[in-house]
This record gives C-alpha cells, structure tokens and sequence, in this order.
C-alpha cells in the first residue's frame, strides 16, 4: 500500500526530467544515463498523463492518513500502554551505554582556525581576505564581535592544557575536524609547522588515553575552493582526504563530511552558510549528490591503502514533526522536507539510489553498482538535536515559541513546538522519546 501511495504523489508530476548517473562498484568511474530528447518527451508526457489519476487520490490519501490515525488512537485505548522506557538498573544502564564517550567539536568553531582571529596562517570561505564578513554573532553567539579574539581558544598552541581538561571530564574519545584552511594554505602547499602541532595534540590525546575521531570536512572550506558545486571539481578534496589519512596514520577513527544534508541546504536554500544562496534547491541537490559520491571515492582508496582504518560520516537525524498528528497539511509538510533534509541520504546509504526531488525546482539521482553498505562505509555517526516541528494552520489564541514561526491573523506557520514547551538555541525541541526514534532507525 505505502508503495501504490507513494507513486500517486501529487507533487511527482511536477518534478522536473533528472539526470541519473551510476557509480561503478570499486568507485572509480562515473557514469551518466545516455540523453535524448524523445525520452525527456515522454517523461513529462507521462507525468502530465498521471496528473489526473494523482489529483484524483488526493482526497483518498487524505483519508487514509485519517483512518491511520484513528486506528492507531483505537489500538492505544484498547490496549494498556506501557511506558516508552523500561526501569533500568545503573548496570544495565552502563552497559547499554558505547565504551567511548566524549564531546565533539569543529576547529573552526572553538579555535577560530581560518579566521583573522587566529595565528595560523590561512583563511576559509568563512572569513575570507576578500569576504570578511560571513563570520558574525549569528554564527557565534557572542554580544559583540569583538569579543571573538577572546572567545576562541587555541588548542594547537595548548595541546597539554586541553588535554588536561578533557581528562578533567573523564572522558575517552574526542571528535574534531582538520581544518584545511589552516594545513592546505593555497592549492598544493601545505604547513608543515601546523601539521607537526596537529601531531603533537593527537599524541597528546593517545597518552591520556583518549581516542581522536576525526572529521575531515566540517561545514568549512578553504578561500579559494571551488567547493562541490561542480563534479569535475572534486579530485583536490579526495587527494588532500587521502593525503591527511596517510599522514596522521596514529588515527584509526574517520569521518568524511559532517552533515551533507545541513551543508548543502544551509548553503543553498536558507542561506546562513558561504555562499550564502537562498532558495537554490537544485544546486543543493546537486552538492548532496557529489558529498555522497566524494565519501565513496575516498572510502574505497583509503581502505585499500589502510584497511584498518574505521571510515564513516556523521549524518543529522532532521525528521520534522507535525505539532497536530491529525492535520494531513502539517504532515506532508513535515514529509516533504523530512524527504530533503534526512530521507533522500539515509536511504542511499541503506539502499545504494540517491533521490533528491523538489516539485519545478530539483531532480537529481545516481546509485551505485551492486551495493552493500558494508562495502562503502564502516558507521554513520548519528547527529541529533532533536525533530522540529511544524504547525501550519490556526493558532487558536496560542503563542508558538521560537523564531522559524510566523503568527498573523490567527494563523501559525513554521517550524515550533507546542506551545506550552520550548524549543532550543538551534531550533528543535529536544526529547528523549525522539531520539529513541532515531537510534532505532539508524540500526
């Protein structure tokens, strides 16, 4: 059934004609579907075509989220429901829990790396020599902007004083990005100094006794990166990623890009990351599409060189959430962007087919050959900051929290929560009952 509602989209007709492409199977070669006119012919004939018999469904897929809805609310009332979590004893507990735990963090973001802030030489796309002005308190959130000189803390230059803190927090692993802006200063040339104080930190970590995880793209880039707009334009991010691999071979922990999904919407659609574009959602799809095929050309070249190594990508759980789970606007609201932001990239990486669609604006698709995941990544580190969640139609006299929902006329629009809670600095509202949700689909 949730396949025939699936091909009775309505908004399937409106999806513009893609350009699919293959991955072959040892991730070297790159293929796109043969074009002809005739075949984009008829793919919108064929979706004019269905534009009737999926207009015609609406009303039923309406009624059908109902009855679900009723059915569900029936089962609850009849049965007797029984807490969402177990009482667990502090043994269980502790052994439920992984044997590494520790906090996580971009360079970037605590040291100021790449900006005019910090010492090192280099600059990112983030606070350029020609753009100075992306790095601002609505990135940090500091009072002045003055105030980031004393903000960010130099971990480089204080390797033995960070660690100490660390070890403060009892903590045995710790998760950080490479910042290529300050070790790869122009194409090609490389800080030695810095990468000799990357060394030093890492083996800092080692004889304390703390794992480093490390994350080889974390939001930010270098000033003159072509970034991953173009496919053609990717071969210098894979060698410095291989290059880094080879280098810190004390590291058994790796992450390929942190959060494509955010990325390249932040990026391209809501604009608050360089560059900076709004509404863009076909080159969104597009940067998603080539982080995804990117992490497998390098996963496959750096484990034939290390087959040892542990190499992964981190991944945000952003579901949205309908604030009424009886409202089918709210829910395919919810759908729909659940699809872009979290759906279209865990399903590659159970299936092996990327799909980003956006009714007018977006198509993009590539898969790759016989696929097992096993074959092209060894974890996903699941972010988690909670679901979002939507209200979209009368506020009834309440008053949504947070700063995504515009109120007018009785009516409310945009992602909150309930009205009696609060949602976070970042947005979502957090609750445990969520994440259990998403561990247990990451599983």
């Amino acid at each position: 059934m949730s396949t025939l509602l699936e091909s009775l989209r309505l908004e399937n007709s409106f999806v513009p004609y893609g350009n699919p492409a293959t991955l072959s199977k040892d991730g070297t070669t790159l293929t796109y579907a043969a074009h002809k006119t005739l075949d984009k012919v008829a793919y919108y004939a064929k979706n004019l075509f269905l534009l009737a018999p999926r207009a015609f469904f609406v009303p039923i897929r309406i009624a059908y989220a109902y009855l679900g809805y009723l059915a569900a609310k029936v089962t609850w009332w009849r049965s007797s429901p029984t807490p969402n979590f177990p009482e667990l004893t502090e043994d269980q507990v502790a052994e439920a829990l992984p044997n590494q735990f520790g906090p996580s963090d971009s360079l970037f973001q605590s040291c100021g790396y790449g900006t005019k802030y910090s010492n090192k030489p280099g600059r990112s796309n983030w606070n350029s020599t020609k753009n100075e002005n992306w790095l601002t308190t609505k990135h940090i959130k500091v009072e002045n902007e003055r105030h980031f000189a004393t903000f960010f803390i130099d971990y480089l230059d204080r390797p033995d004083e960070f660690v100490r803190i660390l070890r403060e927090m009892n903590v045995n692993a710790y998760r950080f990005s490479l910042e290529r802006s300050i070790i790869e200063t122009s194409p090609g040339v490389f800080n030695d100094e810095t990468i000799q104080k990357h060394h030093t930190l890492i083996q800092r970590l080692i004889d304390a006794g703390i794992t480093p995880w490390v994350t080889l793209h974390h939001f930010v880039e270098t000033e003159d990166s072509p970034g991953f707009t173009d496919p053609t334009k990717l071969e210098a991010f894979e060698n410095y990623c291989l290059r880094m691999i080879d280098e810190f071979n004390e590291v058994d922990h790796w992450m390929t890009f942190n959060e494509p999904g955010v990325y390249a919407t932040q990026s391209f659609v809501r604009g608050v990351y360089p560059p900076g574009v709004t509404g863009d959602f076909a080159t969104a799809g597009k940067v998603i599409r080539n982080l995804l095929i990117t992490h497998c050309k390098i996963y496959k070249k750096a484990k034939q060189a290390h087959p040892g190594k542990k190499i992964g990508i981190t991944h945000q759980w952003l579901k949205f959430a309908p604030i009424n789970p009886d409202n089918p606007l709210e829910k395919y609201i919810c759908d729909s962007i659940s699809r872009i932001y979290h759906k279209c990239i865990y399903n590659f990486f159970k299936t092996g087919k990327f799909k980003f669609e956006v009714p007018f604006l977006a198509s993009e698709e590539f898969q790759v050959d016989d696929w097992n995941p096993k074959e092209w990544l060894d974890f996903i580190g699941v972010q988690f900051y909670g679901y979002p969640q939507f209200k979209a139609g009368f506020s009834i006299g309440k008053t949504y929290p947070g700063d995504n929902v515009k109120q007018f006329l009785g009516l409310a629009i945009g992602a909150t929560c309930r009205e009696d809670s609060r949602v976070l600095s970042f947005g979502p509202a957090f609750s445990p009952e969520t994440l259990d949700d998403a561990l247990q689909e990451a599983v």
